[in-house]
């Protein structure tokens, strides 16, 4: 039979045509089919290209059992005689050489230990990361970097940015049931507010609340896990909020925490708003995610699949334009902060709204929940009646300020967490107002 250029593939659908199999060209992987007996091609479900299997067949998997990893012991020169009873899953085979041959584009994985099926993960570009089962909730967790060397780049930025800080502080990672959770602390005493950032921000892009908050109290920064920053970068596959909240509840506990004012920003709200922590004396909610969906249009989807296709300076700057109040130009680090999370990490999309169970626990607490005036993702008109009717308080407005209102005004959140303490010393802006829709 001839065998045109493009190879097996074409000669595959030639021979379903006729009716027949035809013999693959040698050094294929081939694996018995399961009915007939006749050689025909498995293709992998994550690979996407023909492989071969090892003697336990397992319908579209190519990871070892138990481990989450690509097992790469079998090749194509060695064969699959030498796999271990530990190895059942899939082997890729490299691509053909010759004239024919295309350029592979998924990088190679380097084998450790043959027996064990242990590989290095973490493949640039592609959707594989380090994975391992969180004891919390008895299920795996997924990389957000796309490689070992991409999670380089964002610890370095966050740690330069951070080590350029005029105001004093200190960092630490602590672990919490396994994982390193990173806390930047500003003053000595022990924290009276606790800050944490929403979807893909973290403590070095916080930084003007930070300075704003620790003028009148000792402040916390906390880098989520499973969120660009200096944590651990394991997240579940799913939305999990309360995989979030436990983290929290377990990260005030290991640093001492106490009747501390929790301040959340987006997903950093609903994180608090998930979260059953004795050690929280009361909550703000900045535009919190978990209480409603967030409206994302057309036209704010467009910039988002630039931005995210494409990552440049400007399509950061195009993103940044619906997070902000008509005149406000983003900052600069953010827009540079957005194009190293685009073109290093998996961002994560908008986080859905919470149970109603979990909404009603959070009835009769101490509880402010704002928004920006301007913010496109959130707005008055839907947050404020669903706030009340969920929540139980009054929504406030803060004016001039879009999504970003952490970053635009950051006195009206100091003049928030005043009002939670009752705290005479910090000074009270108008910048804020109750919502009258």
């Amino acid at each position: 039979m001839f065998w045109p250029s493009w190879g097996w593939p074409a000669a595959r659908f030639q021979g379903i045509c006729r009716g027949t199999w035809p013999e693959p060209p040698s050094g294929r992987p081939t694996a018995p089919s399961k009915d007939t007996g006749s050689i025909r091609p498995r293709r992998c479900g994550r690979l996407r290209r023909p492989i071969r299997r090892c003697e336990r067949w397992r319908p579209r998997s190519c990871r070892a059992p138990g481990t989450g990893a690509i097992c790469c012991c079998a090749t194509a020169s060695s064969g699959a005689d030498h796999l271990s009873e530990a190895c059942r899953a899939c082997a890729p085979v490299p691509p053909r050489s010759g004239p024919s041959a295309r350029p592979d584009r998924r990088a190679a994985f380097s084998v450790q230990a043959a027996d064990s099926c242990t590989v290095e993960t973490g493949v640039p570009g592609s959707l594989v990361g380090d994975e391992h089962v969180h004891p919390l909730i008895g299920a795996p967790l997924r990389d957000l970097y796309k490689s070992r060397a991409d999670r380089e780049v964002i610890v370095r930025w966050c740690r330069a940015r951070l080590d350029a800080w005029e105001v004093p502080h200190r960092r630490e990672t602590i672990a919490v049931e396994g994982t390193p959770v990173h806390l930047t602390h500003i003053g000595t005493g022990p924290a009276r507010v606790v800050f944490v950032p929403g979807t893909n921000f973290n403590a070095a892009t916080s930084l003007t609340v930070a300075r704003s908050l620790a003028r009148h109290w000792d402040t916390t920064l906390i880098d989520l896990p499973g969120q660009p920053g200096l944590s651990s970068g394991g997240r579940p596959h799913a939305a999990h909020r309360a995989w979030y909240g436990r983290m929290l509840a377990e990260t005030l506990d290991a640093f001492g925490a106490d009747q501390v004012v929790a301040v959340g920003h987006s997903l950093g709200g609903s994180v608090l708003l998930s979260c059953d922590s004795d050690r929280i004396a009361g909550r703000v909610l900045l535009a919190p995610a978990g209480v409603i969906p967030l409206h994302v249009d057309m036209r704010m989807m467009v910039p988002s699949l630039r931005w995210l296709l494409a990552p440049s300076q400007e399509r950061s700057e195009a993103l940044l334009a619906d997070f902000t109040a008509p005149g406000h130009a983003p900052p600069e680090a953010i827009v540079q902060w957005l194009q190293l999370v685009a073109a290093h990490c998996r961002s994560t999309l908008a986080p859905p709204p919470l149970p109603e169970a979990v909404l009603r626990r959070r009835l009769g607490s101490p509880l402010i929940v704002a928004t920006g005036a301007h913010d496109c993702f959130l707005p008055p008109a839907r947050l404020g009646p669903a706030v009340r009717e969920r929540l139980g308080v009054d929504l406030h407005v803060i004016d001039d300020a879009g999504h970003l209102a952490a970053d635009e005004q950051p006195e009206a959140i100091t003049t928030l967490v005043a009002l939670m303490l009752a705290d005479p010393d910090a000074p009270l802006t108008a910048f804020t107002r109750r919502n009258d829709r």
